[in-house]
């Protein structure tokens, strides 16, 4: 073995540097560890070169030469002088003259253990303040990005903003009065779908909330706001305080489907002349309710309606019918709400059962060649009523435009619907002209005038019945059957005239009556009715 002269440290007796500390390791003549520092040595006091040794003359084999227990620096070894021959154990090698060694200081290796020792605790504490520094520092800077990430007012603008916006997810943000209600982003958008059309009271809700010193979790409002619990600890956590409600759906047809935002509520119970459902808890908010039933072998499917729901109120979502009857041009087609639903029959009639009625219903009936009818409006006011309960000659059911006019009555305990025309001579407006006309014959009440061959035809007749000597007297009573649109704000009317003739002499009174079909009436430049056309007769 030998020894760093540096550190102290045992190597191997053919290392060259220190296993330890790296050292150059010296190395001596002796491999033993000496028990004492050693001295530099000295070379020998010799002018001649130290000869190689001689194997003494002995028959005893030599034993090697232990290094003496001395101080002093050590001699050359001389050869010993003996008269025996020694036996040789090997080769010994030639000595080299002994280089001048540098002063060696005494090694210390306990102190230098110690001393490396407090190194590394010192490079370990100085790593663990660094460390703790850094993480101190890091706590810091978390710290003051989320004192600034969720402050009251960033955080209210991050809800307002997901609460404008069904994209995004609500749910996060929301708690609601009831622990078993799922939130989900599904469940909560009702509630965004309301404020997406109401943006205007969501920002207000937003304003009042960033100036509200105490905010309101007691859930004694449909949305308020509240602290609910803390981020990391630190921050406080602000949430929607949203209730939940459980509203009835209510219609009047057995086997209705109702559903809500496109869900199936489930079967209805039935509850005296309605039926019924109790939905579980639904959040605040606007939600989209459809109901369908099977009537008179057709399915019903009013229009969805879109509901604001923010208390448990009951929902009403009946569908109401009524029986009613159009009466107007022959052929004509009848539009309800601006779409074709009927076609009129050659009398000019078509009549409806358990139709579906819904608010803000009107009417018109349309014919090629003629126009578009006058419009009923809102009709639906009035056939939901038992017609029998109504009186024919109410004139509170008579709501056109045109006050001369009777759209709407009751007629044996129906409802009919008769539109009227424009330019459109009613009945009476028809039946006035007529019978001045039968009776007078005067040529202003003619288009035309005298040229009118119905104004000569009629002229005739009467001249014929003035120069009879066996006509006493007559005179005409005029009936008017129907009008209907001709077109060109001109109406076709058919009427019936009796002729009643009395006569001179014994003869008895006679009646005749002839019916007319089709003929015309107009208006002339001042408004007033005129008659175009004296129509077909056929004598009865």
């Amino acid at each position: 073995m030998i020894y760093c002269a540096k550190c102290g440290a045992p190597n191997q007796a053919n290392a060259t540097f220190c296993a330890k500390c790296g050292a150059k390791l010296v190395k001596s003549v002796q491999s033993s560890r000496p028990t004492q520092p050693t001295q530099p040595v000295q070379p020998a006091q010799s002018s001649q070169p130290t000869q190689p040794v001689k194997p003494a003359q002995s028959t005893q084999p030599t034993q090697p030469v232990k290094p003496a227990q001395s101080t002093q620096p050590t001699q050359p070894v001389k050869p010993a002088q003996a008269t025996q021959l020694t036996q040789p154990v090997q080769q010994v090698q030639p000595v080299q003259p002994v280089q001048q060694v540098q002063q060696v200081q005494p090694v210390k290796p306990a102190k230098t253990v110690k001393k490396r020792a407090d190194l590394k605790q010192t490079r370990k504490w100085k790593k663990i303040i660094l460390i703790t520094a850094a993480v101190l520092l890091v706590l810091l800077a978390g710290y003051g990005y989320g004192k600034s990430y969720y402050a009251k007012d960033k955080q209210i603008d991050r809800i307002i903003s997901a609460l404008k916006d069904p994209s995004k997810d609500l749910s996060p943000y929301v708690k609601t009065d009831d622990s078993s209600f799922q939130l989900t982003k599904k469940s909560v958008r009702p509630l965004q779908t309301y404020y997406k059309a109401n943006q205007t009271t969501a920002n207000n809700l937003g304003s009042k909330w960033k100036n509200q010193e105490e905010l309101d979790a007691s859930f004694e409002k449909s949305v308020s706001l509240g602290e609910d619990g803390h981020y990391f600890f630190l921050f406080p956590k602000y949430k929607l305080m949203v209730k939940t409600y459980s509203p009835t759906v209510v219609t009047n047809h057995k086997n209705s489907t109702i559903k809500m935002n496109g869900k199936n509520v489930g079967k209805l119970s039935a509850s005296g002349d309605y039926y019924q459902k109790k939905l579980d808890p639904v959040i605040a908010g606007r939600y989209t309710f459809s109901v369908s039933a099977n009537l008179s072998g057709k399915t019903i499917s009013p229009s969805p309606v879109k509901l604001d729901l923010f208390s448990n109120h009951r929902v009403s979502l009946n569908i109401t019918t009524a029986s009613f009857k159009v009466s107007s041009v022959p052929n004509g087609e009848v539009y309800i709400n601006d779409k074709k639903v009927a076609d009129l029959d050659k009398k000019g009639q078509a009549s409806f059962k358990d139709y579906q009625i819904t608010s803000g219903m009107n009417l018109y009936v349309k014919k090629s060649g003629i126009g578009k009818s006058d419009t009923i409006y809102n009709f639906d006011q009035y056939v939901t009523d038992p017609a029998d309960q109504a009186n024919d000659d109410d004139d509170d059911y008579d709501f056109s435009d045109d006050d001369s006019s009777d759209q709407i009555k009751s007629v044996n305990g129906n409802w009919v619907l008769t539109p009227s025309w424009p330019g459109l001579a009613s009945s009476d407006d028809a039946e006035d002209l007529l019978q001045k006309i039968w009776d007078d014959n005067d040529s202003e009440d003619w288009v035309n005038g005298s040229s009118n061959t119905g104004y000569l035809s009629i002229k005739k007749l009467h001249d014929n019945w003035d120069d009879s000597d066996s006509v006493a007297n007559y005179s005409e009573d005029v009936s008017v059957l129907s009008t209907s649109p001709a077109g060109n704000g001109k109406t076709y009317v058919n009427y019936k005239v009796t002729h009643n003739l009395s006569y001179t002499g014994d003869k008895d009174d006679t009646s005749v009556t002839d019916t007319y079909q089709n003929g015309i009436i107009s208006k002339d430049s001042d408004g007033h009715y005129v008659l175009e056309k004296l129509g077909t007769p056929n004598a009865k």
